[in-house]
C-alpha cells in the first residue's frame, strides 16, 4: 500500500516544524470553511491529502502541481488545527523534546522558542519563532524550515498556547541588559532630552 501524501510530506526536512493533522480533523469540511476561495487547484489538493489520490477534469494539473497545492492547503488547515486540543498537545509534546531553536538572548536562558505566522495568508510571511520569556520574534536559524510559510501557525494560536501551558512561561521576568561603562550606565540621547527639557526654555 502506497504511503499516504500527508505523511510522506511530514517526513520532509522543511516539515519538521509541522504536527500530523488528525484524519478526522482532515475529513470534517467544517474544518476548511473559507478555505477554498484562496487556492487555485482546491479540489485536487484536498483529494491528495485526504485520498492520497487526485481527479481532475480535463487532466487539467498533474500529481506534482496537485502536491504543490497540498501543501498550500495543509498549511491553512495545520493552522487550525493548532486551535485544538489535540493539536496543542501534539505542539507540546514536540517543545518538550526540544525540537524548537532557542532564544538568542542571554537573559532568556536558553528559553525554546515556538513556531509563529505573522499573518494568516500564504505568501505574505515566512514562519518566526516566538520567545514566551521576552515575547519578542526572531527568524527561523534552520535552513531547512526557515522558508515555511507563517499561514502554517498564523498569528492567534501562540497565545492560546500559552495559557494551556503557562509552565513554559518562565516565573522569573527576563532582564533587560543595560549598556555600561567602566560600572556607568550609558545614557540614550532621549534620557539627556528628558533631563534637560526643564532647562531649553
Amino acid at each position: 500500500m502506497a504511503e499516504k501524501w500527508i505523511d510522506s510530506y511530514l517526513k520532509r526536512p522543511n516539515a519538521k516544524l509541522l504536527i500530523r493533522v488528525d484524519d478526522e480533523f482532515l475529513q470534517n469540511t467544517f474544518n476548511i470553511t473559507g478555505i477554498k476561495p484562496k487556492m487555485r487547484y482546491f479540489n485536487p489538493a484536498y483529494e491528495l491529502i485526504r485520498r492520497n489520490t487526485i481527479t481532475s477534469a480535463r487532466g487539467e494539473i498533474d500529481r506534482e502541481t496537485a502536491s504543490e497545492e497540498a501543501e498550500i492547503l495543509y498549511g491553512y488547515i495545520h493552522a487550525r488545527f493548532l486551535l485544538t486540543k489535540p493539536g496543542m498537545q501534539q505542539m507540546f509534546e514536540k517543545y518538550q523534546n526540544n525540537e524548537f531553536q532557542q532564544c538568542p538572548r542571554v537573559y532568556c536562558r536558553a528559553t525554546q522558542c515556538i513556531p509563529f505566522g505573522i499573518s494568516e495568508e500564504y505568501g505574505e510571511k515566512k514562519v518566526k519563532m516566538f520567545c514566551p520569556c521576552c515575547r519578542d520574534i526572531y527568524d527561523v536559524i534552520d535552513p531547512d524550515t526557515k522558508n515555511l510559510d507563517g499561514s502554517s501557525f498564523g498569528p492567534s494560536w501562540v497565545h492560546m498556547f500559552l495559557q494551556k501551558y503557562p509552565t513554559i512561561v518562565p516565573k522569573d521576568p527576563p532582564r533587560v541588559y543595560v549598556p555600561k561603562i567602566y560600572g556607568f550606565r550609558i545614557c540614550h540621547s532621549s534620557d539627556a532630552e528628558s533631563d534637560y527639557s526643564e532647562y531649553s526654555d
